[in-house]
């Protein structure tokens, strides 16, 4: 694993900005992969389309950083400042965001599929259309974050805080929920999850209300099997909706 001093690390940025304004002498963006910059100050650094893979961003000061199409495949950004950094695009899969610091940061359409991302504070966080499926968001904190049409698809959301976030359209497939705004039931064919106003049950998501009036043909359009498991289920499901509903978040709709 390369490690730079301060001088040389200021280098690497100084010609990936030169690429990045297609100036002469500069063919390839910056290549970081493997790069140890534990603690390193990279503030304000524009370090958008650069190769981070497996780099080493423990402790790291990327606040207001522009990653923006960023590959940070892999890397460890345990304890990292990302305070209002952009990240939209950016490849974080597998990456490990434990701790990190990513309010107020842009993930919009983020690849975070199973990322660690345990008591991470994404407070008030574009997530939108994000690829968070399979990630560990255990005790992270979303309050506010928007996650319209995100895919949190068999993510871990335990203990998380979905205060006044914004699932609108959120892929809630087989999910974990925190059991306050998101709850989730594993049955023997679907799995199911909920909020205050959707159901997901497998691929399938509706409002409460659509599916309390969903007729005997529409449930067996959806699939094979969906029939003779709702005539089951739909009573029970209901009655469990009715006695543990959960708390509504912003823009539930």
């Amino acid at each position: 694993m390369q490690t730079y001093t301060t001088e040389e690390l200021k280098i690497v940025l100084d010609n990936h900005k030169r690429w990045l304004y297609d100036l002469e002498g500069i063919k390839e963006p910056a290549n970081l992969s493997n790069a140890n910059l534990c603690e390193a100050n990279l503030s304000d650094a524009n370090l958008n389309n650069a190769n981070l893979c497996n780099a080493n961003l423990r402790n790291a000061n990327l606040c207001n950083a522009n990653l923006r199409n960023a590959n940070l495949n892999n890397a460890n950004l345990n304890n990292a400042n990302l305070n209002n950094a952009n990240l939209r695009n950016a490849n974080l899969r597998n990456a490990n965001l434990c701790n990190a610091n990513l309010r107020n940061a842009n993930l919009c359409e983020a690849n975070l599929n199973n990322a660690h991302l345990r008591n991470a504070n994404l407070s008030d966080a574009n997530l939108c259309d994000a690829n968070l499926s399979d990630a560990n968001l255990n005790n992270a904190n979303l309050s506010n974050a928007n996650l319209c049409e995100a895919n949190l698809s068999d993510a871990n959301l335990r203990n998380a805080n979905l205060s006044d976030a914004n699932l609108c359209d959120a892929n809630l497939h087989g999910l974990n929920g925190n059991l306050q705004h998101i709850k989730s039931i594993q049955t023997e064919i679907y799995p199911i999850a909920y909020t205050s106003k959707v159901i997901q049950i497998g691929c399938e998501q509706h409002t409460i209300e659509e599916w309390k009036n969903f007729s005997d043909e529409e449930i067996n359009e959806m699939d094979k099997k969906a029939l003779t498991w709702w005539k089951k289920w739909k009573p029970i499901l209901m009655q469990i909706i009715e006695m543990s509903p959960c708390e509504e978040t912003k823009n539930e709709e």
